[in-house]
């Protein structure tokens, strides 16, 4: 059984002063980007060097958090009218550098770096670099895509999908068929393939996830079927069960046990078709184990 607590973190930021090898250099905050917000930014010589094929040029670092399997793509725009000359270096985490890039897009003002179904998550540093150590203004954008959707920045997301964050939790769509876990999060339901199968509810006061009580005796009785339970407005073909009058599931439908309204006999512990031959009704061992279907899952 899963448990989880978060600490509460002070962030203090702090420009640090620093005297290596004998010159002075100012440690620079990172620059962190949010998917769909655009940063400004200025190449100077007041800005750090960096080592581009060999050749020390200005720039800025920014940095970001990814999940393996997201699309990310960084636009990069000088502003009109300077003359600096931008490129890209991206740097995966323990990955090699990826760059220089130097496609001069829009008569040389833009650069892009777009990557699909990305190898490794974490935190990713990007730079932006005056190639002719000029200075000039800039933009960055960041566009992260995960499970067919936009990453929202935080600020915008909602009390639910900050703690969902918080607990590294991926919400899937809770009419998704890998679903096995649904979360109560102050009346806002989220679901996740993350999590230990079943029902579960966030405790404010305890800062912890803990197991819907009382238990819901129904989806015990599903999940020990082995079966999947759906959303049953899910808009797709299911098997909806009434355990009760206030009680309805459903599942996947899988071979024996078709698409349609059932019942459930709390006496036999099977199911049958609503309107049908009370003698047609069907074992919670035909939903487990399906003839030649191998295991539900």
């Amino acid at each position: 059984m899963k448990y989880i607590k978060f600490q509460r973190i002070a962030l203090t930021a702090a420009l640090i002063g620093a005297t290596t090898a004998g010159f002075n250099s100012t440690v620079m905050a990172q620059q962190a980007l949010e998917s769909t917000k655009t940063l400004t930014g200025r190449i100077d010589d007041s800005s750090p060097l960096f080592l581009i094929s060999g050749k020390s040029h200005p720039g800025i670092e920014h940095t970001f958090q990814a999940v393996a399997g997201d699309n990310i793509q960084i636009t990069a725009v000088s502003e009109q009218g300077s003359a600096i000359d931008i490129v890209l270096m991206v740097y995966p985490p323990n990955q090699t550098p990826i760059g220089p890039l130097n496609l001069d897009l829009n008569g040389g003002t833009k650069e892009v770096f777009s990557e699909n179904s990305i190898d490794t998550g974490g935190k990713w540093k990007v730079r932006v670099v005056s190639n002719n150590d000029l200075p000039g203004n800039y933009s960055i954008t960041l566009l992260v895509k995960r499970n067919g959707g936009v990453v929202e920045p935080q600020d915008k997301l909602s009390d639910a999908d900050q703690l969902m964050k918080k607990l590294g939790l991926t919400s899937t769509a809770c009419s998704s068929p890998a679903v096995v876990a649904v979360i109560d999060i102050g009346g806002e339901k989220r679901c996740t393939r993350g999590w230990d199968a079943g029902e579960w509810v966030y405790n404010a006061e305890k800062n912890e996830l803990i197991p819907k009580n009382p238990a819901d005796p129904y989806i015990a009785t599903i999940n020990s079927w082995g079966a999947t339970r759906v959303d049953c407005n899910a808009g797709t073909a299911v098997v909806r069960i009434a355990f009760e009058t206030d009680k309805v599931y459903c599942i996947v439908p899988r071979s024996g046990v078709p698409a349609g309204n059932y019942t459930y006999d709390r006496t036999t512990g099977e199911i049958f078709p609503l309107n049908a031959d009370p003698t047609t009704r069907t074992t919670p061992g035909s939903v487990n184990t399906p003839p030649d279907d191998g295991p539900l899952y």
